[in-house]
């Protein structure tokens, strides 16, 4: 009889992204230069024990705040902070990542929304609560993950040379409420600001 073969559990550290472990061993590299210990570093960054472990453990991927201020305390040179947009990507889902590595190269960019607002413009609470509502349910981590990688995606959106952006958004994307009222109102407000002197229409 054939040996049955055990399933790899679903949140496990094998299906976490290379580049969070890549970028982990260079934190501890760096750490180890500046005779620091986690505790040390933790303390100077003003993150927890807990927090630098997992990150040089490549089980939590670094924000751009802690690159940034790992960069000042260990003296990386501009190395984490090189690999800071990698690791922001490997927070979306894997299907998604070829085409947000497109995305950042686009010169021109035409979206056609008729249910929900596009990702380059949500706000965070309506990406959240998009999030929540996912099927199946997603762990409160991977969650917020994705909120965080969705809004980074958004520097898109200031980028110099800027992007050619057309966005068309149907009218139920601005009436189904997504959300409290809250929610959907900071969300239509944050339309009017981005569209500035576009013209608005609806579908």
């Amino acid at each position: 009889m054939a040996a049955r073969q055990q399933k790899k559990p679903c949140n496990g550290d094998d299906d976490k992204p290379a580049i969070w472990a890549g970028y982990g061993k260079l934190v501890r590299l760096f750490r180890d230069r500046a005779g620091l210990t986690q505790q040390a570093l933790a303390d100077a960054v003003q993150y927890s024990y807990e927090q630098v472990a997992s990150i040089e453990q490549g089980r939590r991927p670094a924000k751009a705040a802690f690159t940034e201020a790992a960069e000042r305390v260990l003296g990386a040179g501009g190395v984490l902070a090189t690999l800071q947009d990698e690791v922001e990507r490997a927070k979306l889902p894997t299907f998604f990542q070829d085409f947000a590595l497109i995305e950042t190269e686009a010169v021109s960019r035409f979206s056609y929304d008729p249910l929900l607002v596009p990702g380059l413009l949500q706000t965070e609470a309506y990406a959240r609560e998009l999030f929540a509502g996912h099927c199946p349910q997603l762990s409160e981590e991977t969650a917020e993950q994705h909120v965080e990688a969705r809004l980074n995606r958004q520097k898109l959106l200031t980028r110099a040379p800027m992007a050619e952006l057309s966005f068309v958004i149907g009218e139920a994307a601005l009436r189904n409420p997504l959300g409290s009222a809250d929610v959907m109102r900071e969300q239509l407000q944050h339309l009017l600001q981005q569209g500035g002197c576009a013209t608005w229409r609806c579908r």
